[in-house]
């Protein structure tokens, strides 16, 4: 199933991928959520609150609500999850901007990479499960990086006119896909190299969330923890 907020009514959504089935599964009093995420293992729903800046999770139909994290996130961004391993990751572009990673029953929040190591606009995050890669982009820096999972052995993929301001980002095979709201458009690269720069679409917004749904990006793991939440 597609998940996703409803800014006007302060829901979050599901719906099948053919368009049927909508569901109001969690309803909220945020002004906005900022990035969602999905543990297919797991079975969970994982979001960022932009008001009371928490970190929350339910079960896939919106049960058993709660927060994981409570304090140390300013402006949270995007966030990503990686079951086999266990990890959340997460980005908070506040004045103190850093990449932070977490236990997904919400224990040992570290910061992995700060505003000290070339770091202002975390606004992209997402994860490559085959090569385990860390990639994010940096909208007020211009670039696209990738890492480990401890923020060390940092590359950049593009830099400069060609990623102006990336919102989000994805990764699928040997490609990195984003889009940019200085150029209203989606575009691809080699996720490694950032050879073979293409624009896909132009768009006359600026377009925001961009996920690739494919079986090779939800691959089955054993539930590294079977609990409820972490209770």
């Amino acid at each position: 199933r597609l998940y996703y907020a409803d800014v006007g009514n302060k829901t979050i959504n599901r719906i099948f991928i053919n368009g049927t089935g909508e569901q109001n599964i969690v309803r909220h009093e945020a002004h906005g959520l900022e990035g969602m995420a999905v543990d297919w293992v797991g079975r969970k729903l994982y979001w960022m609150d932009r008001t009371s800046k928490h970190i929350e999770v339910t079960e896939l139909d919106g049960t058993r609500r709660k927060t994981l994290l409570s304090r140390g996130i300013s402006d949270p961004r995007a966030i990503a999850v990686h079951p086999k391993i266990g990890y959340l990751f997460m980005t908070d572009w506040g004045h103190h901007s850093c990449i932070g990673k977490m236990g997904m029953n919400g224990q040992n929040f570290t910061r992995i990479i700060t505003y000290e190591k070339k770091l202002v606009w975390p606004n992209a995050l997402t994860i490559d499960y085959f090569s385990d890669k860390l990639f994010w982009a940096d909208a007020h820096l211009d670039y696209i990086e990738y890492s480990d999972f401890e923020g060390r052995n940092r590359h950049t993929v593009l830099s400069g006119n060609s990623v102006p301001h990336v919102f989000a980002l994805s990764v699928f095979d040997d490609w990195l896909f984003w889009t940019d709201w200085n150029t209203k458009g989606l575009a691809r690269a080699h996720k490694f190299t950032g050879e073979n720069y293409q624009v896909l679409r132009n768009t006359s917004h600026r377009p925001y969330d961009i996920h690739v749904y494919h079986p090779l990006r939800q691959i089955p793991h054993e539930n590294p923890c079977g609990d409820k939440n972490g209770g």
